[in-house]
């Protein structure tokens, strides 16, 4: 991304740490908890339950 940032071809914007992560985390925590909730509810696999309730915490 650097080198391409020295080209023409596109230029490199440098954003602070943590600039976009609460935007991100709006997008994303509705359809994450959805397919954790999925899993959990359909599956029967004591593992993939387990993995299941890990993505919650």
């Amino acid at each position: 991304m650097l080198k391409r940032a020295g080209t023409l071809d596109g230029v490199f914007r440098h954003a602070p740490t943590g600039a976009f992560d609460h935007d991100l985390f709006t997008l994303i925590w509705g359809p994450t908890v959805a397919a954790l909730s999925f899993v959990f509810d359909k599956s029967s696999d004591e593992a993939i339950i387990a993995k299941a309730i890990s993505g919650f915490r």
